[in-house]
């Protein structure tokens, strides 16, 4: 669709589109849906190959759904190596270069110079 809005269409272009549309049971610019009953499609030699997806696709979210999601594969499970959890690498402050140490510095210096005051 974008190469279609960049370069403008062509009737190739409009074809696939439309096949694709057919294929999947998608609405496009080019399609349309309507629904009719089962004997209009019987009448017009249309076959309804997306029950049949839907049935396999259903049938593989089962068996997927069926599997054993995850398995620990540690070995020190009984006994583990380490106490503490392991380290973050986030909050870090980042890097202090010669641009961020000259907008800080005025804030640091009054800072340090109220708490002078203060004593």
């Amino acid at each position: 669709m974008q190469e279609m809005d960049d370069f403008g269409e062509t009737s190739d272009m409009k074809n696939s589109i439309i096949d694709i549309a057919i294929e999947y049971g998608l609405v496009t610019d080019y399609t349309s849906m309507i629904v009719v009953e089962e004997t209009v499609f019987k009448s017009l030699n249309i076959d309804r190959r997306n029950q049949q997806r839907l049935k396999k696709e259903e049938a593989a979210r089962t068996y997927r759904n069926s599997q054993t999601s995850y398995t620990s594969n540690r070995v020190d499970a009984q006994q583990p190596m380490f106490t503490k959890s392991r380290p973050t690498f986030s909050g870090g402050v980042g890097a202090m270069d010669p641009l961020s140490l000259m907008i800080f510095s005025p804030l640091l210096w009054s800072l340090r110079w109220r708490k002078n005051k203060i004593k």
